[in-house]
């Protein structure tokens, strides 16, 4: 358990000292890959049924001329 925790805080000391010496080009690459992991969200049935009831209303709306 003590391994780990120092282990983890080398980790973090050494990452927080290259981070300033790492270039711009680097930097964008590393957030374009963590874009990419991210994803969209998965929507459950819950969120599907509220976004097909707000399209139907807006699609009655338009409809009548509201």
């Amino acid at each position: 358990m003590l391994f780990r925790l120092l282990y983890l805080m080398f980790i973090r000391v050494l990452g927080r000292s290259v981070l300033p010496a790492r270039g711009d080009a680097s930097k964008d690459a590393e957030i374009l890959v963590l874009r990419r992991q991210v994803g969209r969200p998965q929507r459950g049935w819950a969120d599907r049924a509220v976004l097909s009831a707000g399209s139907s209303a807006s699609a009655v709306a338009a409809r009548i001329g509201w």
